[in-house]
């Protein structure tokens, strides 16, 4: 249950004399959203946000229902709660985990203990202030440095996204571990064109290539077993490997008739019963 009354709409904050900290990366302006609990303190913790956040959406804070976390309106890339209760807020972050997934998440206190604080980063915050002993300055530094995190973090995410949606079209991206995703991507990058096993460890693993070489073809073997059909991996003992595509029907070059056909399925006909021989009913008369 809510210590607010009223329904759920903005709240009129009151305006801070002093204006946002300057961050690095103008992280000041980056959407941010605060969830107001209303008591005796409020208002200084208030001030203390609006001093390092500009871009800023106050709405109250509710146990239940995610009206306050909802992106219908505006999307937001920090959630700031208003932790006079830290029992509560970290309830507040577990159950709703799922939704504030990409979303830094900062707590502000007054005057609270150091097992608070705590309690409020072991819910899910990556930091605490406490307003009474922080000064803006160092928070803004605080709150870039998380948002330097994320937006590495961001980045990584984007480019396995799109290295998995390039790779879609040789094997299904769910059953490649990442080492095996990182070594098709390097044999896709030049489809048609051997490369020597030293390229391909310096590409998959430049930072332990010898220790990865005497793994490579193990890795390779399980790689083919992951292909879609009409691709292949050919080996060659000069050259290296090579990633080829091979149109149905037409056997690979370089492939022998016969082990084309060690690699059909055999496909086995039901039995028939044979009549009997003019011999056999002959003997069964006498």
């Amino acid at each position: 249950m809510s210590i607010l009354s009223d329904s759920p709409v903005a709240l009129p904050c009151r305006a801070c004399s002093e204006s946002p900290i300057a961050l690095v990366d103008g992280a000041s302006s980056i959407p941010t959203r605060y969830l107001k609990v209303r008591d005796e303190a409020s208002d200084n913790r208030e001030a203390f946000v609006r001093s390092v956040f500009s871009d800023l959406t106050c709405l109250p804070f509710f146990d239940e229902g995610t009206f306050a976390l909802s992106r219908a309106d505006t999307d937001y890339d920090i959630l700031i709660l208003d932790s006079s209760d830290p029992v509560r807020m970290a309830r507040y972050l577990r159950i709703n985990r799922a939704l504030l997934r990409n979303v830094a998440k900062f707590a502000i206190m007054q005057e609270s203990s150091p097992s608070r604080r705590a309690r409020m980063l072991m819910a899910g915050c990556d930091d605490v202030f406490d307003c009474a002993r922080t000064s803006p300055e160092e928070a803004a530094v605080r709150v870039n440095a998380v948002m330097r995190r994320y937006k590495a973090r961001e980045t990584i995410r984007q480019e396995g996204m799109r290295t998995a949606a390039d790779m879609a079209q040789f094997a299904a991206p769910h059953t490649l571990t990442p080492r095996e995703c990182t070594l098709l991507k390097a044999l896709a990058g030049q489809p048609g064109k051997a490369m020597s096993a030293s390229q391909l460890c310096r590409f998959v693993a430049p930072q332990d290539s010898a220790q990865f070489k005497r793994s490579l073809k193990f890795a390779i073997s399980r790689l083919r077993g992951k292909l879609y059909p009409h691709w292949r991996i050919r080996t060659a003992a000069d050259t290296g490997y090579t990633l080829v595509r091979v149109d149905a029907g037409i056997p690979e070059v370089g492939v022998t008739g016969e082990a084309v056909r060690r690699r059909q399925p055999r496909i086995r006909l039901p039995q028939q019963e044979l009549p009997a021989s003019a011999f056999d009913q002959t003997r069964s008369a006498a």
